[in-house]
């Protein structure tokens, strides 16, 4: 008797076991990447004139010598390019951020280089220009008064000046768009939303190496770390008129990166920002004209 109870507990111990295994297989079969994230509409709220927009990597490196980016999002030049001028004519700030790795200042490269091997060649600028002399994308390049940041790791906000720059103009909402959208621009909305801002990715001005990658980010993340709109979809609730501009922090009023041949820069790296950000934080973030404000820097 007592073994015939045995025997049945552990008969449906296993089925028990084997209906587990099943709905786990079931529950985590591959998703449908055919259905975008964005058919989802977004609830988020944002005003221009407490938003910024962060570019992520748009450089040669990741567009114009991945063939494979080009391939899966054709499109990417244009979305990006509407999202940057719907920014422009509202005032909202932009900060361009750019991959600098070396080695002396980017530590990880040499374990990245051991797991990646031989499919890393061409994946990363290594030895990069300097940050002065970045090339940009004929279709995405920063405005003379807007600020360029270097990053030396995947995350935009990895020990450089972009969180201080966000706090000190009153930023609360950060949209995102840029290369690429599993890795760079993925980390940058970590570490943004990690610090308290709300964070918008704008989708379709993202882009990765492959469709798939892509949507699995946007799957996995979206509505957990980030709102995700598309670039058609960017309206702010308080449109300000395309005449005035949003007095922002340039090379004029945050300290100039002096080079070695004499000449300035407006890039910033994190040691410049601290001293610089006491000297502009009362400037910044003011609707005023952006010509009377500059003559009053000056």
């Amino acid at each position: 008797m007592n073994t015939n109870i045995q025997g049945n507990s552990i008969s449906f111990v296993q089925q028990r076991r084997d209906d587990i295994a099943n709905e786990k297989l079931e529950l985590f079969q591959p998703t449908d990447l055919s259905i975008s994230h964005i058919d989802r509409p977004s609830t988020c709220k944002y005003s221009a004139a407490s938003t910024a927009l962060v570019v992520v990597d748009v450089q040669p490196e990741y567009w114009s010598y991945c063939p494979e980016v080009r391939k899966d999002f054709p499109n990417f030049p244009r979305n990006i390019s509407r999202t940057i001028s719907s920014c422009r004519k509202q005032g909202v700030p932009i900060i361009w951020i750019r991959a600098d790795y070396r080695y002396n200042c980017s530590p990880w490269l040499r374990q990245f280089e051991r797991l990646r091997g031989e499919g890393n060649a061409g994946q990363i600028p290594y030895n990069s220009a300097s940050p002065s002399d970045v090339e940009w994308e004929d279709f995405a390049r920063p405005m003379e008064n807007e600020i360029v940041i270097p990053k030396h790791s995947f995350s935009a906000a990895s020990k450089t000046a972009l969180l201080d720059v966000l706090k000190a103009a009153n930023i609360q909402t950060v949209l995102v768009c840029g290369l690429i959208t599993s890795v760079c621009v993925h980390h940058s909305c970590y570490s943004i939303f990690e610090a308290g801002f709300q964070v918008i990715l704008v989708e379709d001005s993202c882009a990765d190496r492959g469709i798939e990658r892509h949507k699995a980010v946007i799957e996995l993340y979206g509505d957990y770390m980030y709102d995700v709109i598309s670039s058609n979809d960017l309206k702010f609730n308080d449109p300000v008129l395309v005449s005035d501009k949003l007095f922002w922090i340039t090379s004029r009023n945050l300290g100039d990166r002096h080079r070695d041949d004499g000449s300035t820069s407006n890039c910033l790296d994190e040691d410049e920002c601290s001293h610089s950000m006491s000297r502009s934080t009362s400037r910044t973030a003011s609707l005023e004209s952006f010509s009377s404000l500059c003559d009053r820097v000056m």
